[in-house]
Order: structure tokens, then C-alpha cells, then sequence
């Protein structure tokens, strides 16, 4: 689906789908020009979406999810944001990898892997944001 689609296709599908599943609403905001990326990209984005979604429901009790996808010329941005129950995300990211949560630690490897920057951030009563910015390759010039 998300190599024939594209991404923001993809995503309001997956939300969609995962309202529908867990009855939390999920809002999907699409910034800047749709344009397909790198197919490698828009996968780890999905990813990252699907495992914060997740993560959402197993343990947030948020009623609502935003999800905020935003492609500026170099970077795709995707911001995942909750208000549910929270916790203290500066315990989790300090723990050990064996303490830390698996999806978590996956998020932030993937991100990592490809140059990006990731964040966590929560606190008990707070919800939580998980953000990711992905550095993409200049678009190639077009000719004449």
C-alpha cells in the first residue's frame, strides 16, 4: 500500500484503521507540498507512526492522537502527539537498553540511522510527543 500510494495516503489509512480498532481518534495534518520520497523514508516514517500509535494505545488512555506530517524541502518531519496519562520519559531513555522499551529504542535506531534527529518527550499527567526529522537528499534539478 505504501509503495503504491505514498505516505499521506498511507498514514490517513492507518489512522482510520487504527480508530477503528481501538476507538481512540486520530487527526492527520499534512504540511508543506505533497511530493513521494525515498521509499526506505517514507517506510521508517510509517514505522515510527504505527509504533507510537501503538504505544498510545497500550498505555496513554489518550482519547485522541494527532499526527503531524510535515515536508519542507530537506527534512520530513513527522510529530506524533498524545493526552493521555504520560510518564517519565527522561527514566525510560536513560535506562539501559535491556530496561528500555524495545519500540522506543527501534524508533530512535531507525532515525539515527539515516542522520535524523528523534525526541520523546513526556511526564506523568502530560501525554507524550514523539518526533522524528529525517534529512532528505536535495531534489534533483530539473532540465530544460
Amino acid at each position: 500500500m505504501l509503495d503504491e500510494l505514498g505516505l499521506e495516503p498511507t498514514l490517513r489509512w492507518l489512522a482510520r484503521t487504527f480508530q477503528k480498532r481501538t476507538g481512540i481518534d486520530v487527526e492527520v495534518v499534512l504540511e508543506g507540498r505533497e511530493r513521494r520520497a525515498d521509499a526506505d523514508l517514507e517506510t521508517l516514517v510509517y514505522r515510527i507512526v504505527q509504533e507510537a500509535l501503538t504505544n498510545a494505545a497500550r498505555h496513554s488512555g489518550a482519547r485522541a492522537v494527532t499526527v503531524t506530517l510535515c515536508r519542507e524541502r530537506r527534512k520530513l518531519s513527522v510529530r506524533i502527539a498524545d493526552r493521555g496519562t504520560g510518564f517519565d520519559a527522561d527514566a525510560l531513555l536513560s535506562a539501559s537498553d535491556e530496561d528500555r522499551g524495545f519500540g522506543v529504542r527501534a524508533m530512535r535506531d531507525r532515525v539515527e540511522f539515516v542522520d535524523g534527529r528523534f525526541s520523546l518527550r513526556s511526564a506523568p499527567g502530560e501525554g507524550t510527543v514523539v518526533e522524528a526529522e529525517i534529512p532528505l537528499p536535495e531534489p534533483a534539478k530539473e532540465t530544460e
